[in-house]
C-alpha cells in the first residue's frame, strides 16, 4: 500500500487553497466599516495562512497515521505465523527454496583478512568468491614461506584494510548521491524553494518595510525596484544552481535546510518579533532577552529538524510538504503586496519630490537677535539628577539661565509631542485619523512660524521627518533650510547613482534580515531607519542623528553671525534617546554608553555653542531654550532651562512653577516681540506661569503601534507636582471611550 497522499486527497487540499485565495482577492465587500492599515492586513493574511497550513498539515499527518496503522495490521494478519506456520518451519522452507535454486549452495564462512589461519579453518570471507579465496591462500602461503615478522604482517593488513576502506568510501559517496529523480524534478523543487526564500527576505520584506516607512523615505519605488529585482534574481540563480546540481541525500539535506529556514523566517515575523515590544530606534539590550532568544532558537531548530524527520519517514510526504509550504508562502505574500499596492506605488507629490530638509545654515546666526530652541529628545528630569550626583557643579555653566524643575509635556512620545508644541493640534480631538492625516491637519493652519516670517525673521526648522512632520511641502515658506534639490545641478540624478542604489538595496535587505532573523541574531542586523530613508542625501539631509557630528562641526566650521535679519532656530537633537553612542565630551564614543552619559555629552555640545556665542559677542542678544520633547516615564519631569535676552551675569536659578510644553511658543513670541493668533500661541511665557493660572496639566500616552490609526490613548490628570504620585489621576485608560468634556 502506498504511503503517499492519494490523487483525490491532493486535489481536495489544492481546491481548498485555491478557494481561500479567490475569496481574499476577489470577494471584497462594497462598503468598509473600518480602516485597516495595509501593513496590518498583510500580517492578518499571513496569520490566517499559517492556520490553514497547520490544519492542512495536521489533516495530512492524521491520514498518514491511519494508513500506516492499517498497513501494519494487514502485514501482521497476513504473516506466515498467523497462517499457522511456525518460525522453524518457515526458516526450513526458505532454506530448501534456496537450495533448489542453487545446488552449489554452502553456508557462508567468513575470514579475517591477513590472518595466519588457513582460509579453510578461519572465518570472515565468503567461500563462493573463488578469486578472493585464491588471493587469501597465496597470501597465507607467502607469509608462511617468508616467515615475516609481526611488523610486516601489520603493514600488509593495514594496506589491505585501507584498500577496503577506500572502496567503502566510494560506495558510500555513490550511495549518498544516488537519486532516481530526474533533473527536471530536482530543478522544479530547487526553483520553488529558492524563489520563495529569496522573495520573502529580499523582495517582500524590503517592500513592506518601505511601505510602512513611506513618509520618511526620500525616494519612490521606481528608484530602486528594478535593481532590487536584479540583485534578488542573481541570488535566486545562485541558490538554485547550488541545489539543482546536488543529488540524492545531499540534495534532500540542503533543500530541507532551505525550506526549514523559509518556514522559520515566516513564523518569526508572524509570532516572535512581538516579544521585543515596540521598536523605537533604541539600541536593544539583547542580554535581557537571552532566555527568549534561546527558546526562539530552539523553535527554529525544531522547524528545520521537522523537514528532516518528514524526509526520513516518507519521502513522498516530504516532497508534498515542501512544495505546499513554499507555494503557500509565495501566494500569501503576493496577496499581501497586492493589498498594499496603492501605498507601495504611490509617488511623492510633485511639489515635494525634490525637497530636502537640510542641515544647511545650522551654524549661521544673526548680527541682531537670535532665538535658539534645543529640543533634546528624552531629556528626563531623572537624568539631570543623576548628572548632578556625578558632578554637582555640572550645570553651573548655564549663566543667566533658569531651571524649571516641574516641567512636563502633554504627550509622552516624540509623536505627537513635537507637532503639538509647534502647532497646538491635539490628537485626542480626532482619534480616527491616521498619523499622516494628523500632520496635515496640524500644519495646514496658521502657525506662529508664519507670523515670525511675516515679521522678518529667518526661521530654520531642523525637524525629524516622520516623527515631527510628514510632508516637506508643509514646511515650504516656513523653513529656510528646506531646499529644492532639482535646482542644484550638482545633485541632479543622485537617485540614479549605481553605488548609492546598491547601498540602498543593501540596507533595505539588512533591515529585512533584522525582521526575519531569530532574536539571538538580530543584533547583527540592527540599524537606524534613517540610514535608509536619508541615503541619497545623507550628507546634507537633517535628522536628529546630526547630534553625533554636531561637536565636530562646531570645532571645525564654528558659528558665524553674518545674517542681517533676526534668526529663529528650532533644533531637534537625539539627546539621551537611544542609540546611546555619544560620549561625555560630545563626540561619538568607542563603545555603547548610557542616557546619563549622553545627557552630559549633549550639554557639553551646548556649552561649546554658548562659548562661541560669547566669542562672537552675541550671547546677550540670544535667547536660548533647552528642553525635552517628553520624559522617560510617568511621574518624571522633562528638563527645561531657559535664558531670555540679556546677560546679567547671574548664576543658574531654580523655579518650580508648573510649566509645560504649552508655554514654549508663547515664550518665543514674547521674546521676539511678535503677536500671533496661532493655536499654539495661546498660553503664558515661562516667567508668567504660576500655580494659580495653571492648576491642571495633562499627560497623554498615545498608542501608535499602527501608524495608520485609529489611535488609542491613556489620559492622566496632574493636579500638583509632577513627581508627586498623589498628583496623578487616571482619567481614561486604553480601550475606554473618550469624553472630551474632561478637558473643560
Amino acid at each position: 500500500m502506498s504511503d503517499s497522499l492519494t490523487k483525490r486527497e491532493r486535489r481536495i487540499i489544492s481546491l481548498l487553497l485555491m478557494l481561500w485565495v479567490i475569496l481574499l482577492t476577489l470577494f471584497v465587500p462594497e462598503r468598509a466599516y473600518a480602516y485597516i492599515d495595509p501593513a496590518t492586513t498583510t500580517y492578518l493574511i499571513q496569520i490566517a495562512t499559517a492556520l490553514i497550513i497547520t490544519l492542512g498539515v495536521s489533516f495530512t499527518i492524521v491520514l498518514y497515521r491511519f494508513r500506516m496503522l492499517f498497513t501494519k495490521l494487514w502485514v501482521k494478519l497476513s504473516s506466515p505465523r498467523k497462517r499457522g506456520i511456525s518460525k522453524r518451519t518457515e526458516t526450513d522452507t526458505r532454506t530448501n527454496d534456496m537450495k533448489e535454486h542453487d545446488l552449489t549452495y554452502r553456508a557462508p564462512d567468513f575470514v579475517i583478512e591477513g590472518s595466519l589461519e588457513s582460509p579453510d579453518k578461519a572465518y570472515g570471507f565468503a567461500y563462493e568468491d573463488g578469486e578472493r579465496l585464491s588471493e587469501l591462500y597465496q597470501a597465507y602461503v607467502s607469509i608462511r614461506k617468508q616467515q615475516l615478522d609481526e611488523g610486516k604482517v601489520v603493514q600488509m593488513v593495514s594496506a589491505m584494510a585501507s584498500s577496503r576502506n577506500e572502496d567503502t568510501l566510494k560506495g558510500r559517496w555513490a550511495e549518498l548521491l544516488a537519486d532516481t529523480r530526474s533533473f527536471k524534478v530536482r530543478l522544479g523543487l530547487s526553483v520553488l524553494v529558492s524563489a520563495s526564500l529569496v522573495f520573502t527576505v529580499m523582495i517582500f520584506g524590503p517592500l513592506e518595510i518601505f511601505t510602512a516607512s513611506r513618509n520618511e523615505m526620500l525616494f519612490d519605488l521606481k528608484d530602486f525596484l528594478m535593481p532590487l529585482l536584479l540583485v534578488s534574481g542573481g541570488v535566486f540563480l545562485l541558490i538554485t544552481a547550488f541545489l539543482v546540481f546536488l543529488r540524492g541525500r545531499l540534495f534532500n539535506i540542503f533543500l530541507s535546510i532551505c525550506a526549514g529556514l523559509l518556514l522559520a523566517t515566516y513564523v518569526q515575523a508572524l509570532f516572535f518579533n512581538g516579544m521585543l515590544g515596540t521598536l523605537t530606534g533604541d539600541l536593544v539590550n539583547w542580554q535581557d532577552y537571552s532566555v527568549i532568544a534561546l527558546s526562539n532558537l530552539l523553535v527554529w531548530l525544531a522547524i528545520v529538524a521537522g523537514f528532516f524527520v518528514i524526509n526520513f519517514i516518507n519521502i513522498k510526504a516530504w516532497h508534498f510538504f515542501t512544495v505546499f509550504i513554499s507555494s503557500v508562502i509565495i501566494v500569501v505574500q503576493l496577496v499581501g503586496l497586492f493589498s498594499i499596492s496603492d501605498a507601495l506605488t504611490r509617488e511623492r507629490p510633485s511639489n515635494e519630490r525634490d525637497l530636502v530638509l537640510t542641515n544647511e545654515g545650522i551654524m549661521e546666526l544673526s548680527k541682531q537677535k537670535n532665538i535658539v530652541v534645543f529640543i533634546v529628545d528624552l531629556l528626563d528630569g531623572s537624568f539631570i539628577d543623576e548628572v548632578r550626583v556625578l558632578e554637582p557643579d555640572f550645570f553651573e555653566e548655564l549663566v543667566n539661565f533658569t531651571e524649571y524643575d516641574d516641567n512636563t509635556t502633554r504627550y509622552v512620545r516624540t509623536f505627537p509631542s513635537v507637532a503639538y508644541t509647534l502647532t497646538g493640534q491635539r490628537i485626542e480631538e480626532n482619534l480616527n485619523t491616521s498619523q499622516e492625516e494628523f500632520f496635515i491637519q496640524a500644519y495646514n493652519q496658521p502657525l506662529f512660524v508664519d507670523d515670525l516670517v511675516s515679521a522678518g525673521w529667518n526661521t530654520k526648522l531642523y525637524l525629524s521627518e516622520g516623527y515631527d512632520f510628514s510632508s516637506k511641502a508643509l514646511l515650504q515658506g516656513r523653513a529656510s533650510n528646506l531646499v529644492d534639490m532639482a535646482k542644484r545641478k550638482s545633485y541632479e540624478g543622485d537617485t540614479q547613482d549605481i553605488q548609492a542604489t546598491l547601498n540602498l538595496i543593501k540596507r533595505l535587505v539588512k533591515l529585512s534580515l533584522y525582521r526575519y532573523a531569530p532574536i539571538g541574531f538580530k543584533a547583527v542586523f540592527w540599524m537606524s531607519s534613517s540610514e535608509v530613508s536619508q541615503l541619497f542625501f545623507e550628507d546634507i539631509a537633517f535628522t536628529s542623528d546630526y547630534q553625533v557630528i554636531f561637536m565636530e562641526e562646531l570645532k571645525t566650521t564654528g558659528l558665524t553671525a553674518d545674517i542681517d535679519e533676526p534668526v529663529f532656530i528650532y533644533l531637534h537633537l537625539n539627546g539621551p534617546h537611544g542609540p546611546h553612542i555619544l560620549g561625555v565630551d560630545g563626540y561619538p564614543a568607542d563603545a555603547v554608553t548610557d542616557p546619563v552619559t549622553e545627557t552630559q555629552g549633549c550639554f557639553n555640545i551646548i556649552y561649546e555653542y554658548i562659548r562661541q556665542l560669547k566669542d562672537l559677542g552675541i550671547y546677550e542678544e540670544t535667547c536660548i531654550i533647552i528642553t525635552g520633547d517628553h520624559s522617560n516615564s510617568q511621574g518624571q519631569t522633562a528638563g527645561l532651562f531657559y535664558k531670555p535676552f540679556g546677560d546679567e551675569g547671574r548664576s543658574l536659578q531654580l523655579n518650580s512653577a508648573p510649566t509645560s510644553d504649552t508655554n514654549l511658543v508663547p515664550t518665543v513670541l514674547d521674546q521676539a516681540g511678535v503677536r500671533s493668533n496661532a493655536l499654539a500661541a495661546q498660553g503664558y511665557p515661562y516667567p508668567l506661569v504660576t500655580t494659580e493660572n495653571t492648576p491642571v496639566r495633562w499627560s497623554i500616552a498615545v498608542q501608535v503601534d499602527d501608524i495608520a490609526g485609529p489611535f488609542d490613548i491613556r489620559i492622566s490628570k496632574i493636579s500638583g507636582k509632577v513627581r508627586d504620585s498623589e498628583s496623578w489621576q487616571l482619567i481614561k485608560d486604553l480601550g475606554e471611550e473618550l469624553d472630551l468634556t474632561i478637558f473643560d
